[in-house]
């Protein structure tokens, strides 16, 4: 029994020192890890500082970076850690936040993986959570996983049912499909359809609902219902804008144009379109966060056709409902040339957007979503374009 107990302890002795070794290492610069779920900035924060911030910036081959980088700074920029994760699964990735799902980010990958997983941030834990998709049997590769709803959606690079068919050898193109992970359900698309990836999936009316483009480069709305039936709807007035979908409750869709037009389509599919920004009539929509179900934080860009550094950005809060109302944010200024990229709202009501002043310099602005959408700090960061996730930890 004696011998018994002492083979255990050296067995657990054996485990520590092979995890210490490698799953975390330490050279002069920076703390490695392997696998990024096993990093876990809660354990690493500096206690004597009242906010650290987390700066993660993915593997890119682009730049010849193999490794995820991590920079854990204080509230002025100052670094006070520098981390290696070495996991193959991660590389460059947007983050969608939902409404209905708080205390969590998804993330699309760019290029997508292929190993039928995803991932989701905590942002209770600020922890890497991998799903794997065990209801798919063949390699589909998750392309695009921004959506909002209580499901989770997502939509695949090729069609899933009939493998053999994926591939049209007279237009070039791949079929695609769309999932819903919550029921386990695939929804195969016809050829000829490309699914618009900054657009939300939506669940609506018992249909999933997305913008896509077809083969004549006009943009549609595609209905997709429980059975997988196919269903295309135009808006022939704007059929050249690109559809953004935003939300939806019991009632209406809501979706913006790419020249700042908000439609609310209903059940019937009647719908009524409201330009949202007639003040500023040269600058068109870029990008939203939508902070809940009333209000979106809108992006409007006056692009220079000669330089984006001349560029002119203004940011809003676009107001859906019960009246539409666009409000510019004017606590601060938005640099010329500067490109703004939302992050997500945490639970504090801290709105994170990165600047990139596209000369390898940048900020992470945080606004109070409480106050008026102030700015509560502005930290100065470097090479903000490669720059895809902030986290904030409080003492």
């Amino acid at each position: 029994m004696k011998k018994y107990i002492k083979t255990l302890i050296l067995l657990s002795i054996l485990i520590i020192v092979f995890y210490l070794i490698f799953s975390i290492k330490k050279d002069n610069k920076f703390i490695e890890f392997n696998n990024i779920e096993n990093f876990k900035p809660n354990n690493l924060i500096d206690k004597n500082i009242q906010d650290n911030y987390f700066l993660y910036y993915p593997s890119d081959m682009r730049v010849s970076q193999s490794f995820t980088l991590i920079k854990q700074i204080d509230n002025k920029g100052n670094l006070i850690n520098s981390y290696k994760i070495f996991d193959n699964n991660i590389n460059r990735f947007n983050i969608h936040p939902k409404i209905e799902d708080k205390e969590n980010l998804y993330l699309s990958f760019y290029p997508p993986n292929l190993n039928n997983t995803f991932y989701k941030f905590d942002l209770s834990n600020n922890t890497f959570n991998k799903i794997n998709l065990d209801y798919i049997n063949s390699n589909v590769g998750i392309e695009n996983i921004k959506h909002q709803g209580n499901d989770i959606l997502f939509s695949t690079m090729s069609e899933y049912t009939k493998e053999e068919e994926k591939y049209n050898t007279e237009n070039f193109s791949f079929k695609t499909s769309i999932s819903n992970f919550t029921t386990k359900q695939f929804y195969d698309f016809p050829y000829g359809y490309t699914i618009n990836l900054q657009s939300n999936l939506l669940n609506f009316n018992n249909n999933i609902v997305c913008s896509v483009i077809d083969e004549n480069n006009k943009n549609a709305l595609a209905f997709l219902n429980e059975s997988g039936n196919f269903k295309i709807f135009t808006f022939p007035e704007i059929e050249n804008e690109y559809l953004y979908l935003i939300s939806c409750d019991n009632d209406t869709l809501y979706l913006i144009t790419s020249n700042n037009k908000l439609i609310k389509l209903n059940k019937d599919l009647k719908y009524k379109i409201t330009e949202f920004n007639k003040n500023y009539p040269n600058y068109l929509y870029d990008s939203s966060l939508l902070l809940d179900e009333n209000n979106i934080l809108v992006s409007l860009v006056n692009s220079d056709k000669k330089s984006s550094k001349n560029n002119k950005t203004i940011l809003g809060i676009l107001t859906i409902k019960p009246n539409i109302k666009f409000t510019p944010i004017n606590t601060f200024e938005t640099n010329k040339g500067s490109i703004y990229k939302f992050q997500y709202m945490n639970k504090y009501n801290n709105i994170f957007i990165i600047e990139d002043k596209q000369n390898d310099k940048g900020n992470v602005i945080i606004l109070d979503y409480n106050n008026n959408f102030n700015i509560k700090n502005k930290i100065p960061i470097l090479y903000p374009h490669l720059l895809d996730l902030i986290v904030e930890i409080k003492n």
